[in-house]
């Protein structure tokens, strides 16, 4: 699992969640209207910055598609060399350069989490959230990020802003 972490790279990534979710239009969503978004996931980004020394391969990508019909967003997250293993990960309401409150979590706690546990210090995170109606808004202008958390850096280690394509 870790090498191909390290090879799925974006675009990998990308094509790995467009054919987890290329029966979109089978379930009864309507594929011409889908959002694309996307992030890319890093320290620099986190705020505040990370306390503690966070590894500069410390990095992420995620490929995100959102179906308005359904109010779903389909998600792929990939990330590795975090300090130590994830003990959270989330949807954040805030946009680029401010923080903002937790709308999901995705791994860890607080629950309900939409995939379980973390998978590690390197992880792919891959599932779907219904999108409230109150957030939808923020979706689309790019005020939602996605970070994760470790026990050394408990705010938050890498962040990226999810933006539509």
């Amino acid at each position: 699992m870790t090498r191909s972490l390290k090879t799925i790279g974006v675009l990998g990534l990308g094509l790995l969640l467009m054919a987890s979710v290329s029966t979109v239009g089978q379930m009864g969503g309507d594929e011409a209207n889908t959002v694309v978004f996307s992030t890319t996931i890093t320290a620099t980004q986190e705020i505040p910055t990370p306390a503690a020394e966070t590894p500069a391969t410390a990095v992420g990508s995620g490929t995100l598609l959102y179906n308005p019909n359904e109010g779903t967003l389909q998600f792929a997250f990939s990330y590795r060399g975090l300090s130590d293993a994830a003990v959270a990960a989330h949807f954040h309401n805030g946009a680029p350069g401010t923080t903002g409150p937790v709308v999901q979590t995705i791994c860890g706690g607080p629950e309900p989490a939409i995939v379980g546990d973390c998978p590690g210090a390197s992880g792919f995170l891959q599932g779907s959230w219904d999108v409230p109606e109150e957030m939808v808004e923020s979706l689309m202008q790019g005020d939602l990020y996605f970070n994760v958390h470790t026990p050394l850096n408990q705010p938050g280690e890498i962040r990226g802003q999810i933006t539509p394509q």
